[in-house]
């Protein structure tokens, strides 16, 4: 630590503790070091705790590049206040008419028993559209943070070709799919460039986990769906020589205002790898 940063929490009462933590020992995802820093009064009895105590610490699926060992934000943060809007100058986005929404309360309103049609369709992944102009940008940036900016951004503009591939004149067409590392927090962008372990996952025990009951519609979607994450390039069949460990069972649900459409679901919970 910076001597005269020391210097100054010294003055105020305060002893400085830091110590350099690899995120895999405290239940992170991603290897990556973070240095943590205490501040503690002076007088007070510090220790750190051991690496042991967060062996069996359950990794929260919701953001897994957060390692739940660490302390968290709201810890030492106060929340941002919360600005109350004057309601005699400030509507909040009432309109003229009174609507609460600020739609025009002539619209007609769709029946709340009619399943809305699912229409978003991705933007242009195509080069000189507005998508790729701005990925292009942000690698130009990211790039000059490596000791070799020009052979990263080759790199880079392989990926974003990869990208590319998957949407034409027609459409989206997707064909392989591709991690655009340099679009993530740089802590994080050497990992995705190079490869990393999925450490979220524990390791389980061997054994085959069967799939919770289908019918033959539900297996018809099931089928299809892996067939396309095998042809994207999201999960392979295992080589030659390779062990089979374990299964993770699968269930499938229909999705909610789509009829016909169905959910493929991982349960990783029951097949052990995230028990």
């Amino acid at each position: 630590m910076n001597k005269v940063c020391v210097s100054r929490w010294s003055k105020e009462g305060f002893l400085s503790h830091c110590q350099l933590i690899r995120a895999v020992d405290v239940g992170g995802a991603i290897r990556q070091n973070h240095l943590i820093v205490a501040r503690v009064r002076d007088g007070r009895i510090w220790t750190w705790e051991s690496k042991d105590s967060y062996r069996d610490v359950i990794r929260t699926m919701s953001n897994l590049l957060a390692p739940p060992g660490l302390v968290k934000r709201g810890s030492y943060m106060d929340p941002p206040p919360i600005e109350v809007p004057n309601a005699a100058t400030e509507p909040s986005g009432l309109s003229q008419r009174g609507t609460a929404t600020g739609r025009d309360s002539q619209q007609p309103r769709q029946d709340a028993d009619t399943p809305s049609v699912f229409t978003w369709v991705p933007p242009s992944l195509m080069k000189g559209r507005l998508w790729y102009a701005e990925r292009l940008r942000n690698l130009q940036h990211a790039a000059q943070v490596f000791p070799d900016p020009e052979t990263v951004l080759q790199e880079g503009l392989t990926n974003c070709g990869t990208t590319e591939r998957n949407y034409n004149e027609e459409g989206p067409a997707p064909e392989w799919l591709q991690i655009l590392w340099w679009e993530f927090p740089q802590e994080h962008m050497e990992e995705l460039r190079n490869g990393c372990l999925q450490n979220f996952l524990k390791p389980p025990e061997p054994g085959i986990h069967p799939n919770a009951p289908m019918d033959e519609e539900m297996t018809q979607a099931a089928d299809a769906f892996v067939d396309e994450l095998l042809s994207l390039g999201v999960i392979g069949k295992t080589g030659e020589g390779w062990k089979f460990l374990t299964s993770c069972p699968l269930f499938v649900v229909p999705k909610e205002g789509q009829e016909g459409q169905w959910r493929l679901i991982a349960d990783m919970l029951w097949g052990g790898q995230n028990a």
